[in-house]
């Protein structure tokens, strides 16, 4: 499905409606604050788009994740880091606000919304590709060293991390008994980096 608002296309991709009508099927109770956090998340990225003057071309609803394709080409490299690292910076906000909530007036939901934007700020600060912690790397990695050699140097972080954390969750997953498709999503951002 496409559509445009304004300059910037919107594309919501048959993967995005899969995941959404699986997580619906399943829904135990944290849809709706996750996808609050996962709107809150994007939505300080494009904040800090506007602010720097970035253009927005295209936002791609996908299966896994929400991409938005931005022109930055007159933007130096620590304008496009602040870029990366806004939807992080919003999540651990709202995870304190909650947080602090959650003392102030004990309740089981505003402490899981504050796991819940701790979680998905600590998730995207990885240095993998597909996520802001591995734009951040690449940004860091092509301003020191030259545009090819940073892009490799980012790719082996990227890799090596995914392995990583396959291993761990594999191992967790088998200890604990959990279901293996928590392991699909750095599957794909493994696939995504080679």
């Amino acid at each position: 499905m496409h559509f445009k608002i304004g300059h910037t296309k919107i594309t919501i991709s048959f993967l995005f409606w899969v995941f959404i009508a699986l997580v619906l099927c399943f829904d135990n109770g944290y849809v709706l604050p996750c996808m609050i956090a996962v709107c809150i998340h994007e939505g300080a990225h494009l904040f800090v788009m506007c602010l720097c003057g970035a253009g927005v071309r295209h936002i791609r609803l996908e299966g896994f994740g929400i991409i938005i394709e931005k022109d930055c080409s007159a933007l130096g490299a620590k304008q496009k880091i602040c870029i990366s690292l806004a939807g992080s910076a919003a999540n651990f906000l709202f995870f304190l606000l909650c947080f602090w909530f959650s003392k102030a007036q004990p309740n089981d939901w505003t402490l899981c919304f504050a796991a819940i934007h701790l979680v998905l700020g600590m998730t995207n600060l990885l240095p993998v590709k597909g996520l802001d912690g591995g734009e951040v790397i690449r940004l860091v990695f092509c301003d020191l060293l030259n545009l090819k050699n940073g892009e490799t140097i980012a790719k082996i972080v990227s890799i090596v991390c995914c392995e990583l954390w396959l291993l761990i969750g594999a191992i967790i997953c088998f200890k604990i008994r959990l279901n293996p498709s928590l392991l699909l999503f750095p599957l794909f951002l493994l696939l995504q980096s080679i």
